[in-house]
């Protein structure tokens, strides 16, 4: 009896605690979903627009509303449209590729080189074929006297050789002109210049300082520049032309130069007798001005002048030629000579007048032997680096293809005048050597 209370009690606690378990699951079952709101974090995707600020275009202020209903969870499920933004941040993507074509755009501007390179079909075809076997291995340039045009000029002239050729060029003091043309017929020199005076005499063997012979070596290569006649003193003086030299110490540049040779020639034949004339160079004959021991100075050349410049630096000076009839019949004794003019600041802002006198022209020169491709490399270099010329004078301005008519006499090298003739000035037949092949 008492075993079957026992066994009842026993099963009635079992049922009692099967009872309370199931209480217990329920509501913890209940209770489960209470924790599924915790899934309302998902708005905290909604700050993921966060990112959508990257894309700063316009289209972020739009998302930044969206966490504002991410306080209601009960709502998850309307959160689920958050990603709605992504197709919004597509949107400028496409847009992207736009500023692709705009960079393409210039490409098409590149061509404009081409216009660059139109000169080109300017260059004319060379009628002569380069062999540089055939070429010396260094050249001897004749210069002038130092402190001279010339000599500013052939430096340059020697540089640019080297520099076109790739040949060794070294530049040699001279006289000048004659000196030059004398040089080049013994093979002392390759490349010099002359003035057309001394050339004519040459050529003619004429004047006394030829000895009658003449000078069959030497050819020309391409027009230089206007050799001017001038002659300057210390303004105190008060000389004021070519008459008022007589009876004074005069300075006519280096023999075997032009005005060494002419000046002198100038004054005989006007009947101005100097008490003495100085030969010397340039800058020789300015040092003695300087210091008194001539009274006058002169020079023959391209202008400015560094020897008239020194002057002028340490006393005022005034510059004279030669003009009116004393002009005219220098003209009439030599015709090579002409009647010309050093216009106001030639020679300086200290120059403010004009200077009539009398001209010819430089013209470079070649040794008759000199292979003829080489001298075409030459005169070609010359024309396409003037700039380089006329950096060391001014006188180069005149250094122009066109001013070969002003060489009427003088025999051409055959290498000078192909390379005239290929750029369209024709070489008249008289100026042709006997050595000239077509």
């Amino acid at each position: 009896m008492r075993l079957g209370k026992l066994i009842g009690l026993l099963i009635l606690l079992v049922l009692l605690s099967l009872s309370l378990a199931l209480t217990g699951c329920g509501e913890r079952a209940a209770e489960a979903p209470k924790p599924a709101p915790a899934p309302a974090p998902a708005p905290a995707p909604a700050p993921v627009p966060a990112p959508a600020p990257a894309p700063a275009p316009a289209p972020v202020p739009a998302p930044a509303p969206a966490p504002a209903p991410a306080p209601a969870p009960a709502s998850a499920p309307a959160t689920a449209p958050a990603p709605a933004p992504a197709p919004a941040q597509v949107q400028p993507r496409p847009a992207a590729p736009a500023p692709a074509p705009a960079q393409v755009q210039p490409k098409p501007a590149a061509p404009a080189p081409a216009a660059v390179a139109t000169p080109a079909p300017a260059q004319p075809k060379m009628s002569v074929t380069v062999d540089r076997s055939k070429w010396p291995r260094s050249l001897t340039v004749g210069g002038a006297s130092v402190g001279g045009a010339a000599y500013v000029y052939m430096g340059a002239v020697s540089r640019v050789i080297e520099r076109v050729t790739g040949v060794p060029s070294s530049l040699q003091v001279t006289g000048g002109p004659l000196h030059n043309i004398q040089l080049m017929e013994l093979g002392d020199l390759q490349v010099g210049f002359t003035t057309m005076g001394p050339a004519y005499e040459a050529l003619e063997g004429k004047e006394a300082w030829t000895r009658g012979q003449k000078f069959t070596n030497f050819r020309g290569i391409f027009p230089m520049y206007t050799t001017y006649s001038f002659w300057w003193v210390f303004d105190h003086t008060g000389i004021r032309n070519i008459r008022d030299l007589e009876n004074l110490v005069v300075g006519v540049g280096p023999i075997g130069g032009t005005p060494g040779t002419f000046h002198p020639l100038f004054l005989q034949e006007l009947g101005i007798r100097p008490r003495a004339i100085r030969h010397a160079g340039a800058s020789a004959l300015v040092s003695q001005h300087l210091d008194r021991q001539i009274e006058a100075n002169s020079f023959a050349s391209g202008v400015p002048v560094a020897a008239v410049s020194e002057t002028a630096a340490h006393r005022p000076i005034r510059v004279f030629g030669v003009e009116g009839a004393d002009r005219d019949k220098i003209v009439a004794r030599w015709p090579f000579w002409t009647p010309t003019v050093i216009p106001p600041r030639a020679f300086g802002e200290w120059q403010d007048y004009e200077i009539q006198t009398v001209g010819m022209w430089n013209m470079a020169l070649a040794h008759k032997d000199m292979p003829e491709d080489l001298v075409y490399t030459i005169v070609k270099g010359i024309f396409e680096n003037t700039s380089a010329l006329v950096a060391a004078t001014r006188s180069a301005e005149e250094t122009q293809m066109r001013f070969i008519s002003e060489n009427t006499f003088l025999p051409m090298h055959p290498g000078a005048i192909k390379f005239f003739e290929d750029n369209g000035f024709k070489i008249p037949t008289k100026l042709h050597p006997p050595e000239f092949k077509r």
